[in-house]
């Protein structure tokens, strides 16, 4: 496992997953966002956009997981 179960480590390990996420949230949602309140038809289609494409990534790693489960599926029969 790629990461080990010490409880030292764990307050570090969320810290550090935290300010990753911020920063990266940060970029990637707010800039833009704020950037586009001025127009806000442009700002509310900007968020639609995240949100749709949120959902197709979803959807793509679901059936990703299916194949694999039917692969799997299919060596144990066979």
């Amino acid at each position: 496992m790629l990461v080990d179960a010490d409880v030292a480590f764990l307050p570090q390990l969320y810290s550090c997953y935290g300010v990753l996420g911020g920063i990266g949230l940060g970029v990637g949602y707010i800039t833009p966002v704020s950037t586009l309140v001025k127009l806000s038809v442009f700002a509310g289609m900007f968020v639609v956009a995240l949100v749709i494409s949120l959902l197709v990534r979803l959807d793509i790693k679901k059936r990703k997981e299916e194949a694999k489960q039917r692969e799997k599926s299919v060596e144990l029969v066979s």
